[in-house]
């Protein structure tokens, strides 16, 4: 150990991580392997390395040395400094004469100046005394090679020497004089070398001999000259004796004679190594109170730099809000520097300011200013573009010149200088990067960068420089124009090209209100130069500031990554939230700078406030009223009072203000309360109302997402039972009003979570509230509306839109909560995401030791992936806290029996130690296991990932969000949680009837710290996002039930609409600049116009007298399956006469509704993988993209490739999705008389049975493996229909056999297919009529049950039949039907032909199964021609629901 000051903290610090994964994972402490000098005290050093002194324990003393080592030590008595050195050097030359001829020498001294005196003294001493030929003879060849070795050597010291066969060696001098140095001694060229202390530690070069010349060095901080660090010694020494050629080595020390006594010793005896950590742990109540000295002086020190906030009662450190000690911490910058920043640094200054700063660094004090620089660094001053003040003698005129020439470029002489630049230029750039943070803390909008582009000819840059051309006017000219401009034309195609490599970035800003107080703003980042990687890298970082109009005060920063392999993207985008600040200023300023480039990298967007409309203030919430909790009596009927009385006695605050406006009241009503007020009851209470009227009609209650429908039904069945619900159901279901009375006639609907309108599902939402309020205006049959949401800053206008009146409006404070909550915010700086959540991993360890050490706690996490790295990170600090088991509350005996029934073995691990994991790819089972043992109290932590935030079931006393950002993979970017998902994950810290308070823990980034600070203390403002998500869809389906026939008719319904409403109180929002009648009307007709007319050229609608609208077949299939138009478009446009199974892969998984499918980071290696072991390939495969992951994730459910957890839940969401997609592939190929279509009929069953048309019919029954298949086949068995009537008693699994027999192949359909011909004269373009009569063989009691056999497919489903009549040789469809067929059907098919004989088949193709179809053959048909016949007549083809 070199340097024991520095390197016992580091020790310390590694011990300190170490220990705490030692202890968890019981890893053996093989991590560091120390070895070093022979010690007395060898067993504190173990100690204090953690060394198991048992077994990793080796101790050596100086018998081992493989030579023996003779010492000499000659004491110098004269007082006088310059005579002592005289002495020294004479006494140094005697002993290295005895050497000379016999062995080599070091020699070491303890300068670099004074490494050449030496030399050239013992050279010149021996050329007086004639013994220089002693050390190399002038006729030998060695000579020679010296002599001619010098003649390339660029040290004038060392060429003056190495022909006498002496040199030196320091670090002053090249690499490569060094390295000839080195070379020459090894090869015993060179007799003596003189150096200095970096040949002890640096290189390995041993002497016979080895003499220390005096052992006294400057310190420059006591300001005197202190003795040799023991270590110093002993390494140099240990230089002595060559293994390989010597039996003993000598050492000398020359040194003082009254330091003979501490050498004598420090050699024989081994002065031991102290350290005050080891004496500590053998003697803790010694050294108590000077350690607490210790500590309480480096915490006064430290807060008296503003490095930390030191609360002297507690004892307890905190950061401060500038952030300073965290800065320190990251860019290793001493506290001193610290200080002096924090002193000088000014909102404005200028360059020259900041290099005279930054020379103050503390981490240059020992950075002597040497005589011999004084020359060269005075002709520097005169050359560096920024005055010096001080004087050449300064050290820090000297730093602040090298720091400039570094950035010019400047060639330097002296060798120690350019190791001086060097050091300063390495140290540069943290330090002015801490300057940089400090100043941005502050907030000041000053940046300095001093980084240049490298790689121009200097004679273009003079040249350059020489015009005085102005910068941004190069990217105007074309290679000539530059070459003419700075006079060398063959320049001009390379500056050219440095031009446009410039990381250059075309801006687009807009601005939209959330409050009067907040901005957000979506900026659009194009890049707009040539990448070159060997100039930029992988990846170009840039700074994105929001600047105040005078540019001194920055509102918002945040880093920016362009990366390589997404720079063929467009478009980046950027969302940012700012404050606003009344009186509204004229404009702000965005910037983006680059983190490396100056000049045209830093582009800046000015944005204008003109025309800026902020919203109105919002109304204050509902004050939360001190009354009186009602019984349950007060609902007056003994059946309802038993719904509740077993778990509530009286109901909350909030329920009881709003008891009489929903249980007495027939109006509509909105409640905004935090989650877990109590909000379900309430709507509770208009279901009880409904339910006691003497005439009940339905009602329907609609949730967000599938898994809270399911969690609302189960909970409702147990109270109420009959209850059906779901928000697909119901948007299908009321799309076709004016047909169904049952949607007419129903008198409640439950809108929970309608904050949503403004969120992820926003537009579905709002399409179904309008369309429910439209229904009840046309049809006059009142429908009672419920809203449930959290508390909304805007809650008036949405209530008014739902109907509600102003006195039933109960819109209460975020603070209103049964229960008080502490919610604390901690910011975390930290840019890169992994780095992030590492760094939040101990916080949140600490937040349930300090909070709730026995209560249960929730910790929000962005991914399924980081729920495992998290819980790992958890256990590994309990491990640190010899407490493992801390979170564990059941004896492991009593929790094996819940461990067996997991299927996750990580899992299994993980609650072993009282940690669970909750994620939306864990197994069903698995799940409601964890629920199970944490709702028990058994596990008291659950880390769930954020996209189980509105399904999990469970609640807690604490919830810890670490993170609130995750990877947009579309993108290419982590985006900020909606704020609706962050209130909802705070609402999971609720358990009234357990507790009488909560807690909540949000991470976050210091950047986004204010933003939810705001929202978490306001309401939360939502606004429609109806015109970018869903219009063009709500319009198709309007016009496809004729609600919408006109333009204007479109006009109405939009005002029925949340976004109509909100267009008035926050026109900017949407695009809008004046709110006047004529303006809005102006902007509606644009809108109306601009939607209908996509949906034309998409072909699903037409237009007649610019005014009338009417549906295209398109517009049916979109409507009837509820996709997007863009979807049916897209099918339109890629669906071929002869498109394949490739083809309809690709246009299927082209759809709009993949778009969602999620892109994780670093998602693409696995997706390659899988892309290698599937058939089908595609011209450009697109890792990234969502419509190729569907492609992958479709081949790998053909193949049965086993997916990770992630890719298994995507597979699931494509499944899901995908039949219904193939069924109007099927009707768009139909429309066009496409006999293709059957390809689809195809696709859609290989996605239930999982595999693919050219694989075995049997592959689809379960546990047939593909040995049972290939055995089947030898014995002639091709299809379930032969495996019947086949035996299989001798088979392995013969039980199994029996159980697939008596489900799968009894279920598989047997139909029995007859068809008739209309007799009669056929003749060209008349209808041909055909009777189709199937009969499903089945037995009576599984008539009712046609449920899917189909084990791959996850979920329910009954099979279907497509009836279809084609000409296989001219492959034209020429009519078809989808028929349910349960015992017996018949059904007729029309279609017509043109003159000639047409050979006909009937095809009876099933949507589920594989080899079930029937292909039939029908004779010929003669038709004759008709009056007004047309060939290509194609009227017979229909679609049938």
């Amino acid at each position: 150990m070199n340097d024991k000051a520095s390197s016992q903290p580091i020790f310390s610090r590694g011990n300190a991580i170490a220990d705490e994964t030692m202890r968890w994972w019981h890893v053996r402490y093989g991590g560091w392997s120390k070895r070093g000098a022979t010690l007395p005290n060898y067993q504190d050093v173990a100690t204090f390395l953690r060394v198991d002194e048992s077994k990793g324990l080796f101790h050596f003393d100086a018998s081992y040395r493989p030579c023996a080592l003779q010492q000499q030590f000659i004491g110098v008595t004269e007082k006088k400094a310059i005579k002592r050195f005289q002495v020294m050097n004479e006494v140094c030359y005697e002993n290295v004469l005895d050497q000379a001829g016999k062995n080599q020498t070091l020699v070491f001294v303890h300068s670099r100046k004074e490494a050449a005196k030496t030399a050239k003294f013992i050279r010149d001493m021996a050329m007086e005394k004639e013994t220089i030929t002693q050390f190399v003879r002038p006729d030998s060849a060695t000579r020679e090679i010296l002599t001619e070795e010098a003649g390339n050597v660029k040290d004038s010291n060392l060429r003056d020497l190495l022909p006498f066969g002496f040199a030196i060696h320091h670090a002053g001098m090249t690499r490569e004089d060094r390295n000839l140095v080195e070379e020459l001694f090894a090869d015993g060229a060179v007799q003596v070398l003189v150096c200095t202390a970096t040949l002890v530690w640096g290189v390995n070069l041993p002497a016979h001999t080895v003499i220390i010349k005096g052992t006294q060095i400057y310190n420059p901080e006591k300001g005197r000259w202190v003795e040799l660090s023991s270590q110093d010694v002993l390494q140099m020494l240990g230089r002595a004796g060559r293994p390989q050629y010597d039996t003993y080595g000598e050492g000398i020390i020359i040194t003082n004679h009254a330091e003979l006594q501490y050498y004598l010793s420090l050699l024989n005896q081994q002065l031991p190594i102290e350290s005050y950590y080891v004496r500590m742990l053998k003697s803790p109540g010694l050294y108590y109170d000077k350690r607490a000295d210790i500590a309480y002086s480096a915490a006064v020190l430290l807060e008296k730099c503003h490095l930390i906030k030191y609360e002297r009662a507690s004892g307890r450190f905190q950061s401060t809000d500038s952030e300073l000690g965290r800065i320190a911490s990251h860019y290793y910058v001493t506290y001193n520097s610290m200080a002096t920043y924090n002193q000088h640094l000014r909102p404005t200054m200028s360059t020259l300011e900041l290099f005279r700063v930054f020379a103050l660094s503390n981490e240059f004090k020992l950075l002597p200013v040497r005589q011999e620089e004084n020359l060269e660094l005075g002709k520097l001053l005169e050359r560096v573009p920024i005055p010096v003040k001080e004087g050449v003698d300064e050290p820090a005129a000297k730093i602040n010149v090298l720091l400039q020439a570094y950035i010019s470029q400047l060639k330097l002489d002296g060798f120690a200088l350019v190791a001086d630049m060097v050091f300063v230029q390495q140290s540069a750039g943290r330090i002015l990067r801490a300057m940089f943070e400090i100043c941005l803390k502050r907030g000041w909008g000053s940046m300095t960068p001093l980084r240049q582009f490298k790689g121009v000819p200097q004679e273009v840059i003079r040249k350059a420089e020489v015009k005085q051309f102005p910068w941004y006017r190069y990217f105007d000219l074309d290679p000539p124009e530059i070459g003419e401009l700075i006079g060398i034309p063959n320049a001009g195609r390379l500056v050219h090209r440095l031009v446009h490599s410039f990381p250059k970035l075309q801006l687009q800003a807009q601005v939209q209100p959330i409050t009067r107080s907040l901005l957000r703003i979506d900026l659009s980042i194009v890049p707009d130069f040539r990448w070159d990687e060997k100039t930029h890298g992988t990846a170009e970082t840039f700074l994105i500031m929001v600047e105040d109009v005078d540019r001194e005060i920055v509102l918002f920063n945040d880093s920016f990554v362009l990366r390589q392999r997404y720079y063929a993207e467009d478009e980046h985008n950027v969302t940012t939230t700012v404050p606003m600040f009344e009186p509204v200023p004229p404009n702000y300023y965005i910037s983006v700078v680059s983190d490396q480039w100056l000049h045209v990298a830093e582009t800046r967007l000015p944005i204008s406030f003109k025309h800026l409309i902020l919203p109105e203030k919002f109304p204050p919430p509902t004050p939360l009223l001190e009354l009186q909790p009602l019984p349950l009596s007060a609902l007056h009927n003994k059946d309802f009072e038993s719904i509740y009385s077993s778990t509530i006695q009286t109901f909350n605050k909030i329920q009881t203000q709003v008891f009489q406006a929903l249980y007495t009241s027939d109006e509509n009503v909105f409640i905004g309360a935090p989650t877990g007020s109590g909000k379900t009851i309430c709507a509770e209470f208009a279901l009880l109302r409904l339910w006691s009227k003497r005439e009940q009609p339905r009602a329907v209650c609609i949730e967000p997402y599938q898994e809270m429908v399911d969690q609302r039904v189960a909970e409702w069945r147990r109270k109420f039972s009959g209850l059906q619900g779901g928000k697909e159901i119901w948007d299908i279901l009321s799309r076709r009003w004016r047909q169904r009375k049952n949607v007419q006639n129903f008198g409640l609907l439950i809108a929970d979570e309608i904050q949503l309108v403004g969120g992820e599902v926003s537009p579905m939402y709002e399409v179904v509230i309008s369309r429910t309020r439209y229904v009840a205006a046309q049809t006059e049959v009142k429908t009672h509306i419920v809203g449930c949401g959290v508390s909304l800053a805007n809650a008036r206008d949405l209530s008014e839109w739902m109907g509600a009146p102003s006195h039933a409006i109960f819109n209460f404070s975020p603070s209103s909560r049964p229960l008080d909550m502490d919610i604390h915010l901690q910011s975390f700086t930290i840019p890169r995401f992994p780095s992030l959540m590492i760094a939040m991993s101990k916080p949140a360890h600490l937040s349930i030791v300090e909070h709730s050490p026995t209560k249960p706690v929730i910790i929000f996490v962005p991914s399924r992936r980081q729920c495992r790295l998290t819980v790992d990170g958890l256990l590994i600090h309990c491990g640190a806290d010899s407490d493992p088991d801390r979170f564990l509350n059941i004896e492991e005996a009593d929790l094996q029996p819940h461990l067996d029934h997991i299927s996750d073995k990580g899992l299994v691990e993980c609650l072993k130690h009282g940690v669970g994991y909750h994620h939306e790819a864990l197994d069903k089972q698995d799940k409601r296991i964890v629920e199970r043992l944490f709702q028990s109290g058994a596990v008291q932590v659950l880390v769930a990932s954020k996209d189980t935030a509105w399904s999990l079931p469970v609640a807690s006393y604490m919830v810890i969000i670490m993170g609130v950002q995750y990877y947009e993979g579309k993108e290419h970017r982590y985006v900020d949680y909606p704020v609706m998902d962050v209130l909802q994950m705070i609402g999971r810290a609720c358990r009234p009837m357990e507790d009488d308070r909560s807690r909540c823990v949000l991470m976050c980034q210091q950047t986004r710290k204010d933003f939810y600070k705001k929202f978490l203390a306001e309401g939360l403002p939502i606004e429609s996002h109806l015109p970018t998500h869903l219009l063009h869809d709500y319009f198709l389906a309007e016009i496809a039930v004729e609600t919408i026939e006109n333009k204007q008719d479109a006009m109405d319904i939009l005002t029925w609409t949340y976004f109509y409403r909100r267009m008035t109180q926050n026109p900017n929002y949407y695009n809008l600049h004046n709110v006047s009648h004529q303006h809005l009307s102006d902007h509606l007709s644009e809108l109306v116009e601009n939607t209908l007319q996509d949906l034309v050229n998409s072909k699903c609608i037409s237009i007649e007298d610019e005014m009338n609208v009417s549906a295209l077949n398109l517009r049916m299939i979109a409507a009837y399956y509820s996709i997007s138009y863009v979807t049916v478009e897209v099918y339109t446009l890629s669906l071929k006469k002869r498109t394949k199974l490739k083809g309809l892969l690709e246009v299927v998984a082209s759809s709009a509704e993949f778009e969602s499918i999620s892109i994780r980071r670093h998602e693409d290696t696995i997706l390659r993988r899988i892309y290698d072991r599937v058939p089908v390939k595609l011209d450009r495969a697109d890792f990234e993209a969502p419509h190729f992951k569907t492609f992958l994730l479709l081949q790998a459910h053909f193949s049965r490739i086993q997916l990770p957890p992630d890719l298994a839940v995507d597979q699931v969401l494509v499944l899901e999705k995908v039949l219904n997609l193939l069924s109007a592939c099927v009707d768009v190929m139909s429309l066009n008389a496409w006999l293709n279509a059957l390809g689809a009929m195809d696709l859609s069953q290989m996605c239930v049975q999982v595999m693919w048309e050219t694989d075995s019919p049997l592959k689809q029954i379960p546990y047939f493996e593909p040995e049972t298949i290939k055995r089947c086949k030898d014995a002639g068995i091709v299809s379930v229909y032969d495996v019947r009537r086949w035996k299989m008693i001798n088979a392995p699994n013969f039980c199994k056999w029996m159980v697939v027999k008596s489900t799968f192949v009894n279920s598989y359909p047997t139909l029995d297919v007859s068809f008739k011909l209309e007799k009669g004269e056929y003749t060209a373009g008349a209808p041909i009529t055909m009777q189709v009569s199937l009969a499903r063989d089945v037995d009576d009691e599984d008539s009712d049950d046609q449920t899917l056999v189909a084990p791959f497919y996850p979920t329910k489903k009954i099979a279907n039949w497509w009836l279809v009549v084609g000409e296989p040789s001219t492959k034209q469809l020429l009519s078809i039907k989808r028929v349910t067929v349960t015992k017996n059907f018949s059904v007729k098919l029309e279609f017509t032909l043109p003159k000639g004989e047409h050979a006909l088949k009937l095809y009876v193709i099933c949507d589920a199964y594989v080899g079930a179809d029937h292909d039939l053959s029908l004779e010929p048909i003669d038709v004759a021609e008709g009056e007004d016949s047309d060939s290509d007549d194609e009227s017979g083809d229909e679609m049938e629901e």
